[in-house]
């Protein structure tokens, strides 16, 4: 699981045929109603740069990127393209970055304190 940039809003809307047929607009026969997403159903509601914050959270705490690479297990040059939002970190690897910084999960995504 990889943090996304984009905080994204799914909406399932139910899509029902009226063509009085036992089929819906899935193509599923009999009661079942299927649950389709489209392109139209995800809106951005908040742009999260989760390697800003990390890059702000460590320099709050006055620690290098070489620092929080080691004690975290990966390489400065991954820390460093995290930073600069060309790579997501793993759920578990943002979970240890925030143990090292003193903070929580929730404040790297939300870039609160």
């Amino acid at each position: 699981i990889a943090f996304s940039k984009f905080v994204v809003n799914i909406k399932h809307q139910q899509r029902r045929s009226g063509n009085g047929s036992n089929k819906d607009s899935s193509g599923y026969s009999g009661s079942y109603r299927g649950y389709r997403t489209h392109s139209h159903d995800f809106e951005e509601v908040e742009k999260v740069n989760v390697g800003e914050n990390i890059r702000h959270k460590r320099e709050q705490a006055g620690l290098t990127q070489a620092y929080v690479a080691e004690q975290a297990g990966v390489t400065q040059a991954m820390l460093c393209q995290i930073e600069r939002g060309t790579k997501n970190p793993s759920l578990q690897l943002g979970a240890e970055i925030a143990k090292i910084l003193n903070c929580s999960l929730e404040s790297l995504l939300a870039g609160g304190s």
